[in-house]
């Protein structure tokens, strides 16, 4: 493709790579995100940018902008919805917090 078209499902008619999809320098090409993520910016479950909705993205880092989507955070994380990232809980007190809730009956026998 001539610049600054790129190759996306076999054709040429693309400006960018479509949200859930990255620029793969080596082909030339758009390739699809990691079924886990929403948008990345590479190959694997570790190049997630974005999480689908009730995921969290759980850098190893704060500052890393990509990482795996997560259902739960780790131990010691809790769960941001606004920046639907994990983060460290603050050290100073806050006017907000989050709890997890971990149930041990399915949902279905609630139902009956």
């Amino acid at each position: 493709c001539r610049a600054p078209l790129v190759l996306y499902n076999g054709s040429c008619a693309a400006t960018a790579c479509p949200p859930n999809g990255y620029y793969e320098w080596s082909s030339y090409q758009c390739r699809t995100c990691h079924a886990s993520c929403a948008q990345c910016n590479g190959p694997g479950a570790n190049a997630c940018t974005l999480c689908p909705a009730l995921h969290f993205l759980s850098p190893i880092a704060w500052e890393e902008p990509n990482g795996p989507c997560v259902l739960f955070c780790p131990t010691g994380m809790f769960a941001h919805p606004a920046s639907r990232r994990c983060r460290k809980p603050p050290t100073a007190p806050v006017k907000t917090f989050y709890l997890r809730f971990q149930f041990r009956h399915p949902f279905q026998e609630f139902q009956k």
